[in-house]
Parts: C-alpha cells; structure tokens; sequence
C-alpha cells in the first residue's frame, strides 16, 4: 500500500536561467511568495532552482545550467511549463518495493535510498513523481507560528489554498486505473469541465486533488496542450475568496486574464507558458 501524507511541492520548468530569475520575480511580485532555499548545481543535478511558498503550496522555479547534462535534456522536455510533483512518505523503501510489485522501474541516487525516489514519467502518466521521506531544507512551514492564512486575508489574490493540479490524459479509464491501483489514489469524482472543455475523473491523495482531464474537441488549449506535449502535468488550479477581486488585482497588474465557466485563467504567455487558473467554487468532485 503507498501512502502518501502530504503535498511537497510543483515544479515549473524555464527554458534558461535568466527566465527562472524573471519568473522568480514574478512570483515574488504577484503572488507576494516566500522563497527560503537556493538549490545550485552539483553533478547529477545540474540546475538552479528556488524553493518558493504561495500559501502553503511550494512551486519550484527550476532551470538547466550544463546542457551537455542528461538532466538539462530531461528538463527541455517540459521548458516554459509544469513537470513534476512530489510527495511526503514515511519511509522510501516501502515505495520501491510497492512501485516494483506493481511492474515499474523506480530512481534512486546510490546512497539516497532512505531519502528520495524517483519515478520514470513514461510509467506514470508522463509526470515524474518523487517520494520523499525528509522535509525539505529551512521549509518555512515547518517554523513554529507560520500560517498561510495572510494569503487569503490580507493579499488581494484571496488565495484559500491549492483547489486542484490539473493532468491532460489521452485515456481517462486507463489514468483513473493508474492511480487508484497502482498510487492507491482515492476517486472522488467523475464530470466534465466546462472551461476546459473536458471530461474529468479527480483522484485525490492527502491534501492533493488531481484532476485526470482529457479533451471533449479538438482545438482547445488543452487539446493542443496533449497534442504538442503529450499527457502530463497542465496547470495549478487556485482557491481564491472572490474571483471577482482576484481578476481585477490581476489585471491591475497588467496581465490578461481568459474568462471561463467556473474558473478564469492567467495568460499562460504571463509567466513563460505556467497555466494558473483561478476559482470560487465549488471542487470539481463535488
């Protein structure tokens, strides 16, 4: 059984350092984030990357510094987009050994173990999960005091919390399969998206809804989306008090903003191709 206890954090993917800093800033400026941890390069990870805070959801900046390095190759595979996401377990050793009952090929760095392990994205829906089983380093989360209630009280986002991480699938019964026999994830609703044109299946683990979502038409943002990327990790879903008050800060900020059924979303062309969509209502599940 994979027991997941909570989220750890969303990757998004710049093309080059310089995009990362622009992205970064842009962060820092809108969402009024809170970075706390510079990752820098070493052998095996050649990248740069800030571990910053929206509320209480973590996204990470990410970018390839060596592009001779298999990991900047890897990482071009999704620039100016999404691409992983990691979760908190209690031990990693356990999830090797489910992951390879069920028939897949888990990473891990020699001597790292007991620490992280990784998945291959073409055995898991085209998303390269991590499991890991240490907190992340001087996460502010983890200080006594902190909350992410300033988000939604004081910032004009009105930010609630993370409502949901948004997949494009080709086959939604065989994704939904995945995750609830292989992840153990719980579904928790089946439906269609009328701003997405699409039918959802959402699964959820701990405190991360995913909603497993394949185009009604072709044509759509994510119809081109599946077609130019293939399945993978498409957008950051946001709770917010007032989408009302939230497009408005937003576009007070010079940004277009796509109105849609339910939920409106940022220009992706804001922020070097990141989809983040914004809602009052109601989970998809329900």
């Amino acid at each position: 059984m994979l027991k997941v206890r909570n989220l750890i954090h969303l990757t998004h993917v710049l093309a080059d350092n310089q995009q990362r800093c622009a992205a970064e800033r842009f962060y820092l400026d809108v969402f009024a984030a809170q970075t706390f941890f510079d990752a820098r390069p070493m052998p095996g990870l050649e990248r740069d990357e800030t571990l910053t805070l929206i509320g209480k959801t973590q996204i990470i900046p990410m970018a390839p510094v060596d592009e001779t390095s298999v990991m900047a190759r890897d990482l071009r595979n999704y620039a100016g987009g999404f691409m992983g996401i990691a979760l908190k377990v209690e031990a990693t050793r356990p999830v090797i050994k489910h992951l390879e009952e069920h028939g897949l090929h888990p990473i891990w760095a020699p001597g790292y173990e007991d620490v992280f392990v990784l998945t291959r994205r073409r055995e898991t829906c085209n998303i390269p999960y991590e499991f890991c089983a240490v907190e992340m380093p001087n996460d502010l989360r983890l200080r006594p005091g902190w909350s992410p209630d300033w988000w939604r009280d004081v910032h004009p986002l009105g930010i609630e919390g993370l409502a949901s991480v948004g997949t494009a699938v080709a086959d939604l019964d065989a994704a939904e399969k995945f995750y609830r026999e292989v992840f153990n994830f719980e579904v928790v609703g089946r439906g269609e998206i009328a701003a997405e044109q699409a039918q959802v299946a959402v699964v959820r683990t701990a405190d991360l809804n995913l909603e497993l979502m394949r185009p009604k038409k072709s044509g759509t943002p994510l119809a081109d989306f599946l077609e130019r990327k293939r399945a993978g990790f498409y957008s950051i879903n946001w709770k917010v008090k007032s989408r009302v008050r939230a497009l408005a800060y937003l576009r007070s900020k010079g940004l277009n903003v796509i109105e849609g059924h339910e939920r409106a979303t940022l220009d992706p062309n804001a922020i070097f191709g990141a989809r983040y969509t914004f809602t009052d209502g109601a989970p998809a599940s329900r």
